[in-house]
């Protein structure tokens, strides 16, 4: 180490750094084994940033909590007392916290996410309830903490606004009041179909979903036919009554729904009669439509 990177070396040591970033760094100045060669050449200087770097480690080291400043301190950083009821012990490295603080934390919660944002609108448009958007439930987690969604509502006017606008305030059991859907208020479905309901996760649609949905279709249907199945299988999906794996399954019942309903064999079957423009009789060229004698308006 020559006597210009010493000279660096040592001023930023008066500025606070350790020697460990000075020496081992990827912007360190030199090697440790340089700087303890130094040390022994030029003893007045090492003597100096010794000190300094035994300085800078004792404060890095209180910094990071692990000294005996941090031991025996009384109160955490907003100032609440340390007491054993109020200490508590991370189960992951033993570290100790303030339980009022993390109380705090919890309460206030993280903030929402555009994701969390999108499926908690998608959940209360499906006449899911408040308590299992924030509760977990039947193997099911929470889209987010209550902390999260009360946190949300008081910073973003816009989410409280759909809020109030999708849900009517009711008196709770006890005391207090809660939030519930308009839907779910209007009690339009029983109680075991809501609880169907809940079972199933909010669909959130993916891209390629409609092409996946008009392949499971037969290609002999018409267009139009396999666009009804597809819209009714988007329907359920949506309101969830249908979960994503049990898809398939449900496109074939509405297929044999539709066979039943439309049979290509069998003409002249009450499911399927004869058209009008069918031939009336097999020798002849008159036609079905020819003999009817009387209109259906005239009946009316």
């Amino acid at each position: 180490m020559n006597s210009t990177e010493a000279a660096i070396l040592l001023e930023r040591l008066e500025a606070g750094e350790t020697l460990r970033i000075l020496t081992s760094h990827r912007d360190s100045i030199c090697s440790r084994k340089a700087f303890l060669r130094h040390c022994e050449q030029h003893p007045e200087w090492g003597k100096k940033a010794q000190a300094l770097a035994d300085r800078n480690a004792l404060i890095a080291f209180n910094r990071r909590g692990n000294g005996k400043s941090f031991a025996f301190r009384t109160h955490c950083a907003k100032g609440h007392p340390l007491t054993p009821d109020n200490v508590g012990f991370k189960m992951s490295n033993g570290t100790r916290y303030c339980k009022v603080c993390n109380s705090e934390n919890v309460a206030r919660g993280k903030i929402m996410t555009p994701e969390q944002d999108r499926a908690i609108r998608n959940a209360i448009l499906t006449n899911m309830r408040i308590s299992d958007i924030i509760k977990p439930a039947a193997g099911r987690k929470a889209i987010c903490s209550y902390g999260t969604y009360r946190t949300a509502r008081q910073q973003n006017p816009e989410f409280n606004r759909f809020i109030l606008e999708h849900c009517i305030e009711v008196p709770r059991d006890g005391a207090g009041r809660r939030l519930i859907t308009n839907t779910e208020a209007l009690q339009f479905a029983s109680t075991a179909s809501r609880r169907v309901v809940d079972d199933i996760p909010v669909y959130v649609a993916e891209p390629g979903d409609y092409e996946w949905l008009y392949s499971l279709t037969p290609r002999y249907l018409p267009r139009h036919d396999r666009d009804e199945i597809v819209s009714d299988i988007w329907i359920e999906l949506t309101e969830r009554r249908l979960r994503r794996e049990d898809v398939p399954t449900r496109v074939k019942d509405l297929i044999r729904k539709h066979n039943r309903e439309n049979p290509s064999r069998a003409y002249g079957d009450i499911r399927s009669p004869l058209s009008l423009d069918a031939p009336a009789y097999m020798d002849g060229t008159m036609l079905r439509g020819e003999t009817v004698s009387q209109s259906l308006w005239e009946q009316l």
